[in-house]
């Protein structure tokens, strides 16, 4: 990675295990990154991410379950913590229009599929994998874009291809899939921050 002067604030937001979020937490604390994770937002206060979180000494803020109420929080928390991007990781909801123009659209997304295949709402995790497998796919990828107003619909930053011939269950796919995504995702993340860091200067 290249080597940054000074970081980028980040939010992470998810529902999930939080395995993305482990592995863009550690990248930041044992690499010289352009970014660090100041705060992990979620929908539930016993989730993996939250755990993830809380480990790591990082502030954690739950969403509250009336989910109109979750674009004013999120903004709140953004402001409150001066973040300059936010990483979806496991997010299950539509992420409301006034969250991506507050951050001026520096939104992004992971998905464990080569996007616009196997992609859209209610397509999201093991449910992908299962789909993939299905249809008898003998790759498959994924997927890193920027949040829009529809499910996975945004832009393509970065894509990369699995290959899973051979790999007969969903499970199995799924961790062929989350090892490539957690080197992937930090990456591209260092990058991003290290392109919102110059265009300050």
């Amino acid at each position: 990675m290249k080597q940054a002067t000074s970081r980028i604030h980040i939010a992470i937001l998810g529902s999930g295990k939080g395995s993305n979020a482990h592995a863009i937490i550690n990248a930041a604390k044992t690499n010289d990154v352009a970014y660090e994770v100041s705060v992990i937002i979620t929908t539930r206060p016993d989730s993996g991410i939250a755990e993830v979180g809380r480990g790591q000494g990082i502030p954690v803020e739950v969403l509250s379950a009336d989910t109109a109420e979750n674009g004013d929080q999120i903004t709140r928390i953004a402001d409150d913590y001066s973040i300059e991007l936010l990483v979806l990781s496991g997010f299950m909801r539509m992420l409301p229009t006034s969250v991506i123009q507050h951050l001026h659209g520096q939104v992004i997304n992971i998905h464990p599929a080569l996007l616009p295949a196997y992609g859209g709402k209610g397509m999201y995790g093991r449910k992908v994998h299962q789909a993939v497998l299905n249809a008898g796919e003998t790759v498959t990828g994924v997927t890193i874009h920027w949040v829009t107003e529809e499910y996975d619909a945004g832009a393509i930053i970065v894509q990369e291809t699995i290959d899973i011939l051979g790999l007969r269950t969903a499970e199995e796919i799924e961790g062929r899939v989350k090892s490539v995504e957690h080197s992937l995702y930090p990456r591209v993340i260092n990058e991003m921050a290290l392109r919102l860091e110059e265009s300050k200067n």
